[in-house]
C-alpha cells in the first residue's frame, strides 16, 4: 500500500510539473525586439521598435517612405502595435535564431545594421536636404520648398519653408497632431533631438548638429469643424 501511495505522489507530481511546463508563456522584453529590422516577409521594407523619451515608437518604411507609424507594448509575447490611425494589432512574437518571427511565421525579420548608427533608415540627413526627406517620407502633401523669413526666427540663418494644409474633421485640432506627430517621429528617427529652447505653444524644435527643424501649427484662436489649418516645417543651418 504505502508502495502504491508513493507511485501514485510521484505520477500526481509529474502530472503536475507538465502542466506547469506546458502552459509557462515566453516572456519577450522590449529590449529584446527595439532595434530597426529588415524584413524577409511581411509587407513593408523596414520596420522599426524603440523608444523615445518615455514612449515605445513603431515605425514602418517603404521605399525609404514612411508607411506607418504608431506606439507599442509588449506583453508575455504578445506584441500590441497601436497605430496613429487609430487602429490596432496583436501580434505574437519568437525568436529563430537572431531573426524576429511574427505570429508563427506570417512576418519574419532580421536587424538591419546598413546604417551606421542604427537610428537612419533613409539616406544619410547629412547629405540631403531634411525639408525633400520629409516630403518623400510623410504621407501628407506638402508645398515647394521657399525661403523663410520671419522676425521671430534667426536673422543670420538661411530658412527654407514647406507647407501643409490640414482639414479639421473633428472638434479640437486632432488632424493637425497627428500630422505633426508624423513629422515629428520621423526627426528623431534620424536622430534630431528636441531642443526645448525654441519650445512654445505652436512651435517645437528639433535639432541635429548645426541642422534645426521646426514644426509650426498655424490655426484660429477658436478652430471649428471644415476649417483649414498649416503645418510649416521650417529648416536651417545654424553657425
Amino acid at each position: 500500500m504505502k508502495i502504491s501511495a508513493l507511485k501514485f505522489i510521484i505520477i500526481a507530481l509529474g502530472v503536475i510539473l507538465i502542466s506547469s511546463c506546458n502552459g509557462k508563456k515566453n516572456t519577450i522584453s522590449p529590449e529584446q525586439v527595439m532595434g530597426y529590422w529588415k524584413t524577409v516577409i511581411g509587407e513593408n521594407e523596414n520596420i522599426q521598435l524603440e523608444k523615445v523619451d518615455s514612449e515605445f515608437v513603431y515605425s514602418a518604411f517603404t521605399y525609404d517612405r514612411l508607411a506607418a507609424s504608431g506606439t507599442w507594448t509588449i506583453e508575455g509575447d504578445e506584441l500590441t502595435i497601436n497605430f496613429d490611425d487609430g487602429t490596432s494589432t496583436k501580434l505574437k512574437v519568437n525568436f529563430i535564431g537572431d531573426t524576429l518571427i511574427f505570429n508563427n511565421g506570417d512576418e519574419k525579420y532580421i536587424r538591419d545594421i546598413s546604417s551606421g548608427d542604427g537610428k537612419t533608415p533613409a539616406t544619410d540627413i547629412s547629405d540631403v536636404e531634411i525639408l525633400d526627406q520629409i516630403k518623400n517620407s510623410v504621407n501628407v502633401v506638402f508645398s515647394e520648398k521657399e525661403p523663410f523669413v520671419e522676425d521671430w526666427t534667426t536673422s543670420s540663418v538661411k530658412w527654407s519653408k514647406i507647407t501643409t494644409e490640414v482639414t479639421l474633421k473633428y472638434d479640437g485640432l486632432t488632424e493637425m497632431i497627428e500630422v505633426a506627430n508624423q513629422i515629428s517621429k520621423y526627426l528623431v528617427i534620424q536622430g534630431f533631438q528636441v531642443d526645448t529652447s525654441r519650445l512654445s505653444e505652436m512651435v517645437s524644435c528639433y535639432k541635429k548638429g548645426k541642422k534645426c527643424v521646426m514644426i509650426r501649427s498655424r490655426a484660429s484662436n477658436e478652430p471649428a469643424i471644415g476649417e483649414t489649418t498649416y503645418i510649416d516645417v521650417i529648416s536651417g543651418e545654424e553657425n
